[in-house]
This record gives structure tokens, sequence and C-alpha cells, in this order.
């Protein structure tokens, strides 16, 4: 539990279940599986033996793991002022270790206006920039915001089990309280819009730009005050949507 502010800055969120998910999963890993996997590694000389070992291993971890699937639905994504009240629960473990609350009450109460007064929203101006590149691996995505909207600049990469929409964008989004106003898509290459339908999940309503053909997707050169200058490689222009043939795009992986 004391973890749990690192988690939050890390993640940003939390799963209320982990604890329960922990008293289930530690005991049996550590007298089960452990010993068998270490079992089988003494016994690395008999192969029979040894990959009879590692097969029980192998089990044994599908059986503590599996009960624990439903679990992942408990996962909370937390605003940035999560962090802070995170924060809280520590301060208070370690204040009531060392007795502090009884040798230092005044300088505690100052401490505590201090927390609530940075628990409230902090407003920007409204001329304000703010440019975000995500962590989404192979691929892109990045956040242009102002206002509370944000600009998505493609969404990463998708697979056959998940996104980077829903691992990374739609978390980022919730912990900076903000509301995606467009979405730019550079190309139709997977890496590039593969958590696309993730987003478009939870904001239905939200407006899609690209230069490739799809269904719905327009063609934008102004958001919120900012001006594109969209380059068109002579190859693309082709394929371009009608009418913006004199405009050229790039699109780089």
């Amino acid at each position: 539990m004391t973890l749990l502010p690192m988690q939050c800055l890390l993640f940003h969120g939390g799963n209320p279940l982990a604890l329960a998910a922990n008293v289930w999963t530690v005991p049996l890993v550590s007298f089960i599986t452990t010993p068998l996997i270490l079992a089988a590694i003494v016994t690395g000389g008999h192969n029979w033996l040894s990959a009879h070992l590692w097969r029980m291993a192998d089990l044994s971890l599908s059986g503590v793991m599996a009960p624990l699937v439903p679990l992942q639905q408990g996962w909370l994504t937390l605003p940035g002022q999560g962090l802070a009240l995170s924060v809280v629960g520590w301060l208070v473990i370690i204040i009531w270790r060392f007795g502090w609350w009884r040798r230092y009450p005044l300088t505690l109460g100052v401490l505590a206006v201090l927390m609530l007064l940075s628990l409230r929203p902090q407003g920007t101006s409204a001329s304000r920039w703010r440019l975000d590149m995500l962590d989404v691996g192979h691929g892109l995505a990045v956040s242009i915001e102002r206002d509370g909207k944000t600009l998505l600049y493609d969404t990463g990469a998708g697979w056959r089990t998940g996104d980077m929409g829903k691992a990374v964008i739609l978390p980022y989004l919730d912990w900076r309280w903000l509301t995606p106003g467009h979405i730019y898509l550079s190309h139709s290459h997977e890496d590039h819009i593969g958590g696309l339908d993730s987003v478009r999940c939870v904001w239905p309503a939200v407006l899609v730009s690209s230069p490739f053909r799809a269904p719905g997707h327009r063609f934008c050169l102004r958001w919120q005050g900012l001006h594109f200058e969209v380059l068109l490689r002579a190859a693309d222009r082709r394929r371009s949507l009608p009418g913006t043939a004199h405009r050229r795009y790039l699109g780089a992986d």
C-alpha cells in the first residue's frame, strides 16, 4: 500500500482489488510455484524430471492467475490531483508511526492546508498551449492541448487483444481531465491508427481528419486557432481527398 503514490505517478491510477490479488497470489507462488522452479533447476541434468517439474510450475502459475482475470476490471484511473490524495495516505502512516501528530500539531496543520490548496484545479491562460508525446512504443500519439481540450495526432498501435488507445491515451486524458476535440491521423498504418476505435468508443462524436479515404473522415487545416501546413508526397496526391491535390502531405514512421 505504501507504493500506491508511486503507482499513481507511473500508471495514473490503481486497483483497489490489488490487495485481494496479492493475498491470493503471494502464498501460492511462494509455496508451490517457486519450489517447483527451484527443483526444476536443480534437476536440470535429468531431462525428463526437469521438464516435468517445469510443466508443473507452469500449470501452477496458470491456475494462480486464472481467478485474477476479472479483477482487472477494478482498475481506477485517477486525475492529476489523485497523486496528491495518494500521498496523503502515505504521510498519515509516517506521521502516526513516528508520533509527529503529538509533537508538531501546528506544523502538520499548516501542511494539511497546503495539501488542500494543492488539490484545487489550477487555471491556465486561454492562450497557453501544451504538447505531450505519449509513450506508445512503436508508432505515434501526440496530444496538443488548449483550454481543457486536446487534438490527438495519431492514436498508437493496436493488436488482437488491445490497443494503445485503451492502454495509454484514455488513461492520459483522464489524468489530465481532457476531452479530445479532434483527432488527426497522419496515415493509415496500424501503428498510427490502432487506438482510434477505443477513443471513439468513449467519445463517438469526436471529429476525425485524415488524408486517406475513410468514412466520416474530413480534412482539417485549423483547430482552436492552430493552423496546419500539410505536405503531401507526389505519390500520395492521387489518394488524397477531393479538392486537396494542391496540398502536400508528409506521413513518416
